[in-house]
């Protein structure tokens, strides 16, 4: 091992990291330098987010690779410094990006996916405040995918901003795929095309497939849904 790895696992030691559990995970990290990890810890540790020595032992365990992402002190700085611009004063920048880690990554503009939300009816500071409060894991999609699944959502009778932020749709357009998204809505559309109302929204997207199947079987009792 030479100088610069042994001093970069003389620092994450410090911050009581299990160097051989990272060196699988992302031996990466014993590529960069014990001086260019303690810049970014140091911005880690400042304002606005003021992560404690616990968080950041977290941040290097189990994301990494998310710390990584920042060239360089400064562009990590920035990033945090413009995430911490849409978050109110009365919540902690800090319990946002430990609730959602992708938030530290520099390659999350939020500024963009906000922008992004004004083309599907978002209008106001109070929408995007609730975005960060209650879904904003949303914000950490890639903006193709993004951009696929509001178009989606958005098509729907019944679709609105306030039905995107209860947080349980904000969950379903986060973590399921797009197909899986479009082949229901397409089968709705042939077969059973009530389940397509606001109201019935919770069996098309959010049922089990042994509900969705159930509610489908209905279809023929018009009276049934």
């Amino acid at each position: 091992m030479d100088l610069k790895a042994k001093l970069t696992c003389k620092l994450l030691a410090d911050l009581q990291v299990d160097t051989g559990g990272l060196l699988l995970k992302c031996p990466r990290v014993f590529e960069q330098s014990a001086a260019h990890l303690n810049s970014l810890i140091e911005v880690l540790s400042s304002a606005p987010l003021y992560l404690g020595s616990e968080d950041i032992k977290l941040f290097f365990s189990r994301y990494p690779h998310l710390i990584l992402e920042a060239l360089s002190a400064r562009i990590l700085e920035a990033h945090i410094v413009s995430l911490a611009s849409f978050i109110p004063k009365s919540h902690h920048v800090r319990k946002k990006v430990l609730h959602v880690p992708k938030l530290i990554s520099p390659r999350v503009d939020v500024s963009a996916r906000l922008g992004l939300l004004r083309q599907f009816g978002f209008s106001t500071p109070q929408q995007y405040i609730k975005v960060l409060e209650v879904c904003p894991s949303l914000l950490t999609l890639k903006q193709e995918d993004l951009i696929q699944k509001l178009k989606l959502f958005c098509s729907l009778p019944g679709a609105t901003p306030e039905l995107i932020l209860d947080s349980s749709f904000a969950r379903l357009l986060t973590h399921r795929r797009y197909k899986y998204l479009q082949d229901r809505v397409k089968y709705a559309e042939r077969h059973v095309p009530n389940l397509l109302h606001m109201a019935h929204f919770d069996k098309l997207f959010i049922s089990s497939e042994e509900e969705f199947a159930r509610e489908c079987s209905k279809s023929d009792e018009p009276s049934a849904i």
